[in-house]
């Protein structure tokens, strides 16, 4: 390592060859503080301090090109945003690519080009398998006409949600979607230019593919086009847990040894290098669009662009000023290259390859897996432990076994049936590997959402004990000491909360107490938003997410008010994906087959906790009181659990969607009831509260959830008069989002509501 200390501190600092890295820099913070929604202070900070470094090499031609480049970012980010604000497109006729379908279960999906220059993203819902097909099966561009609305594409209403709607327009610059619930009318369009051509030629080796098995079949398409369907997302997560998702997935490192190989063949064949890098320079471009625009191989493809024209121009370039140039150009043509994990991973481990260039491959390995970590950690919440030795373990299999095998079966395999058996036959005792291996213990570690802060800190510690660990060893310690001091602080946080998620239609509440002594969820909601573009379901994308988010690793209890979808729906996602120690429910649920059928496959591993009126909760140091019901039910509106708690000094109030002859029946067994927090029944429609029950429990603040998405509509007039008659003050998720009531020994309590 000393001689990387060497390397890094001389070859890559000191070097005039590689001092174009420095305006590289100055390109990536200038973009950050550029774009940037957030943290802006801290990039501009980090700026500063790289323009005094080049100050500090005297080197005015660098100087002043980075002063030129980041003159230019400004610009860009300026025009950029000022200019390309989503417009809702006025054309009801869309060019849809051959290679743009996909085909979803019961649905297919499109991405397509309006008249008026505006991309949208479709689904048509159909029934019939054959008419999925028929769109999977389209050779040549076409125009599809319908008279259905655009619609805007819903953004992240919930803290730590994926914002699908920011990374669409971000990256792909789409705003708007449409939605048709019967075939539109298709007319073929002529191929006029040379991009339609390279997309039907993808699609033409898609079909030809579709006659392979389907492990060669997925493999193949992921490996030689980037394609995913829905079908290999189980597999994906498998592999994103093991942290060897970039080896199964088109990128980098697959082009550049399809490259090498190329050249070897080559010269094989008598081809001289010169005649080779002339058509490379042809071919690499259509390559790159074959490929779907994948992020990674647009970055191999131009480095190797890049390095070949050098070579022509005879002009000595360094591989660090050449990084460097791809990225300036990358961010130039696309600002957003770097807001995302997979933007930052590919350009962040490409470096690293490059200032370890000579090391041994283990050290090499350790070496981007420690500087990894954090980035992961700071994107999806998590730590994954055996990355490493996967990693050590899976790479030469998959270099010189399974990557060369792929590609001989995609190319060969359709011609030749007993290769492709043989292939799948291998693929599938892969694949039973990796989800055997997936499922080990201790093979994630959830550590809660990293601040920007905490990022660059893990960064420059973890960097810095990589070029000095030989001389000062034992400065591990304090490297492990400082992940561990941030795990912590987010794995058991001084501050409590009470959550309400924006679940669309439905109710989801946690209840998440200081330090996390306890973790109670209300509900799991269960309705997908009709104009949201994920498979996943809702609880998987908003409460899991927040979960991991938090550090949360457990939850003691899920609590379940009733029996229809829009609150427990997703109660199977929850048990499947958190540890749940019991499930509270009224007793004579277990006499509803719906309910029954959700939990039966988890009842080995969890509790059922049937309970009354009258019955106490306990959970660390929170009690949580059953108020009703007070006979067994079938899980009516009338048998909807209500739990009442004291939290923070605060009464709450969780009636489920109790109707009014219910909450009539609950004065009339607790006369004194008052209460400081009430989460409105049945979303605020008109079969919940009523005048009475509000006027005398009188609560400060009236949460309402889903209010826009019940089959009344909005919170029904009458209640929202109510309401106000009584001078109570209300906030519905639909409206504001997420809402949060957040605790401590340290500070005022306070609400906070979540709307991008």
């Amino acid at each position: 390592m000393q001689h990387l200390n060497r390397t890094c501190a001389c070859k890559y600092e000191l070097d005039p060859s590689n001092l174009l890295f420095l305006p590289a820099l100055v390109t990536i913070f200038g973009t950050y503080c550029g774009l940037a929604a957030t943290h802006r202070l801290w990039y501009i900070v980090v700026l500063i301090i790289i323009i005094m470094r080049i100050v500090r090499t005297h080197n005015i031609s660098i100087l002043l090109l980075s002063l030129a480049l980041l003159g230019i970012v400004i610009l860009r980010c300026m025009s950029w945003q000022r200019l390309n604000q989503p417009l809702c497109p006025t054309s009801k006729v869309i060019k849809v690519l051959p290679d743009a379908w996909q085909n979803n279960g019961q649905q297919v999906k499109f991405i397509g080009t309006t008249m008026d220059h505006q991309r949208v993203s479709g689904v048509i819902y159909l029934k019939k398998c054959q008419q999925r097909w028929y769109y999977q099966r389209l050779t040549q561009p076409c125009w599809l006409v319908t008279n259905n609305d655009y619609y805007r594409i819903t953004a992240a209403t919930n803290e730590a949600e994926f914002d699908y709607a920011r990374y669409l327009w971000q990256q792909h610059h789409i705003a708007y979607a449409i939605s048709l619930k019967k075939p539109p009318l298709l007319y073929h369009c002529p191929v006029s230019s040379l991009n339609d051509r390279i997309h039907c030629w993808r699609k033409y080796f898609w079909l030809y593919l579709q006659k392979l098995p389907f492990q060669c079949r997925y493999h193949a398409q992921s490996l030689l086009l980037g394609s995913n369907d829905g079908a290999g997302y189980s597999y994906r997560r498998d592999l994103s847990k093991l942290g060897v998702i970039h080896l199964f997935s088109l990128s980098g490192l697959h082009f550049f040894i399809l490259l090498h190989t190329l050249l070897l063949l080559g010269n094989y064949c008598g081809i001289t290098k010169e005649c080779l890098e002339w058509c490379f320079l042809i071919i690499l471009p259509c390559y790159a669009i074959i490929a779907g625009g994948n992020l990674s191989i647009s970055r191999a493809v131009l480095l190797a662009w890049l390095t070949i024209i050098t070579h022509k121009i005879h002009w000595s370039c360094s591989r660090l000023s050449l990084w460097s140039m791809v990225i300036i150009i990358n961010l130039l043509w696309q600002p957003y290259t770097l807001f995302t994990l997979g933007g930052c991973l590919s350009y962040l481990l490409s470096l690293v390859i490059i200032v370890t260039h000579g090391q041994s491959i283990w050290r090499q390995h350790v070496i981007i897996y420690l500087m990894s970590t954090p980035l992961i950690w700071y994107f999806n919440f998590k730590i994954l432990t055996l990355s490493l030795l996967v990693n050590v373990i899976f790479a030469p299999v998959f270099n010189y076994l399974l990557l060369p095998l792929v590609y001989i079966t995609g190319l060969l395999g359709p011609c030749l049936p007993w290769l492709a058996i043989g292939s799948e036959y291998f693929l599938t005792k892969i694949v039973i590997i990796i989800k055997y291996l997936a499922s080990l213990p201790w093979l994630v570690i959830i550590a809660g959402r990293l601040s920007l802060l905490e990022l660059l800190l893990l960064l420059t510690i973890t960097f810095y004990w990589l070029l000095c660990y030989l001389k000062h060893r034992h400065r591990i310690l304090s490297v492990l000491l400082c992940y561990l001091a941030v795990i912590s602080m987010h794995r058991y946080p001084w501050e409590g909360r009470v959550v309400f998620f924006d679940i669309g239609q439905g109710d989801a509440i946690l209840l998440e107490g200081k330090q996390h002594q306890y973790n109670v969820l209300i509900d799991t909601g269960g309705k997908l938003r009709f104009n949201h573009q994920q498979h996943s379901s809702r609880a998987e994308q908003v409460i899991v997410n927040y979960l991991h988010s938090r550090g949360i690793t457990h939850l003691d209890a899920v609590i379940v008010s009733y029996q229809d979808a829009d609150h427990i729906g997703d109660l199977p996602v929850i048990l499947r994906q958190c540890h749940v120690r019991e499930v509270v429910f009224a007793k004579g649920l277990l006499r509803n087959q719906s309910f029954v059928k959700k939990i039966k496959p988890f009842i080995a591993k969890t509790r059922l906790h049937p309970v009354l009126a009258g019955d106490t909760l306990h959970f660390g140091q929170q009690t949580l009181q059953v108020l009703a019901p007070t006979h067994p039910g079938l899980g009516t509106n009338h048998d909807s659990l209500v739990i009442y708690a004291v939290i923070a000094q605060q009464r709450w109030l969780f009636t489920g969607d109790l109707d009014r002859a219910g909450e009539l029946q609950l004065l009339q067994r607790y006369p004194q009831l008052q209460i400081d927090y009430l989460k409105v029944g049945h979303h605020g429609s008109r079969t919940s509260s009523a005048p009475i029950f509000i006027k005398k429990i009188k609560p400060r603040l009236a949460l309402i959830l889903a209010g826009r998405h019940n089959r009344y509509g909005h919170p029904h007039t009458t209640t929202l008069m109510l309401l106000k008659r009584n001078k109570i003050p209300y906030l519905n998720t639909a409206q504001v989002g997420m809402i949060t009531y957040h605790y401590s020994n340290f500070c005022p309590a306070f609400w906070q509501t979540y709307r991008k």
